[in-house]
């Protein structure tokens, strides 16, 4: 079946068995059709970005595709409306800020009765590495926040950097949003305690379900994925928790061997095949968990690895 078709029929159950990478932005996107905000001389807030996506550049096409370097996961591939394509699932679709910066969109209250195109039924934001992402207003008309920054011109200060940066931004009057925030910070899913220093053992057993004992782990890292979908005029908002293990299985391999003849006057080289480890590290990709984010209160909590889903 196409996976878009899959992923709109049932997200929960396809985010569970495959991982999802959203692009930074929707192709067509340009933060110059934005309202931006540049905070000054406020301290170490100087410099950072406050971006609401207008109502224009909210909506895109979403298809999926296989990622060329990580095995088991599914790039998503936005692109505005008005950009050239075909094909695709209509999705509201938050970008993010490199440059350093809170990028923030409100999903309008529309009338259930409009086409999906016109009021999409999911929702996207770009992939996660280190970045929070923050909830405020009710379910049928949600603002969301994804914040982050590449570290190369702004860096936040603190644990608590990003929501308070939205805060000032209420009170300087860019963002008028109010109501308390559901908060979702990188630990929620980067899994920075000693509890979750290794790959969950869900992830062990499909390893060692698809290589048996063959197969020697070099690195991972852990990354999110946040989507959403609307049930009639009520929005629900998901973490997928990923890892992508990188390693070297035990393979059929082919190496050269030199053949000598006549009391080694002739020498030969010939390919021989043979059983060792895999010259190339490979990637493969898994999702941890799924875990509903928004609606909520406070702050969000890491899932113990025992627990698939939480409802």
């Amino acid at each position: 079946m196409n996976p878009e078709i899959e992923f709109h029929s049932d997200p929960i159950s396809f985010a569970l068995s495959h991982s999802l990478k959203p692009k930074d932005e929707a192709y067509g996107y340009s933060v110059k059709n934005a309202d931006l905000h540049t905070i000054e001389n406020e301290g170490h807030y100087s410099g950072w970005r406050s971006t609401m996506v207008r109502p224009l550049d909210q909506k895109a096409f979403v298809k999926f595709s296989e990622n060329p370097v990580f095995r088991g996961c599914l790039n998503v591939n936005p692109r505005l409306y008005n950009y050239p394509g075909e094909g695709g699932l209509p999705a509201y679709f938050l970008p993010w800020d490199q440059r350093g910066g809170i990028v923030r969109m409100t999903i309008p209250n529309k009338n259930t009765r409009l086409t999906e195109k016109q009021h999409p039924k999911l929702f996207f934001t770009a992939a996660l590495s280190g970045c929070s992402v923050f909830f405020s207003g009710n379910v049928e008309n949600p603002t969301i926040y994804h914040a982050g920054t590449d570290g190369q011109q702004c860096k936040p200060v603190g644990n608590n950097f990003y929501e308070e940066l939205i805060i000032r931004c209420r009170i300087g009057g860019h963002d008028p949003s109010r109501g308390k925030l559901r908060i979702m910070q990188k630990d929620a899913y980067l899994g920075q305690t000693r509890r979750f220093n290794q790959p969950g053992a869900n992830i062990i057993n499909l390893l060692e379900k698809k290589h048996g004992n063959a197969y020697v782990q070099e690195s991972y890292q852990r990354w999110g994925c946040v989507f959403g979908f609307r049930i009639n005029e009520k929005w629900e908002f998901y973490l997928q928790r990923n890892v992508t293990v990188q390693l070297r299985t035990w393979d059929d391999l082919m190496r050269d061997v030199v053949k000598t003849r006549y009391w080694g006057l002739l020498k030969t080289v010939v390919k021989e095949p043979y059983k060792g480890w895999s010259k190339d590290i490979k990637a493969e990709s898994y999702p941890e968990s799924v875990q509903k984010i928004f609606p909520g209160v406070g702050k969000v909590k890491i899932l113990p690895d025992t627990i698939l889903v939480k409802l």
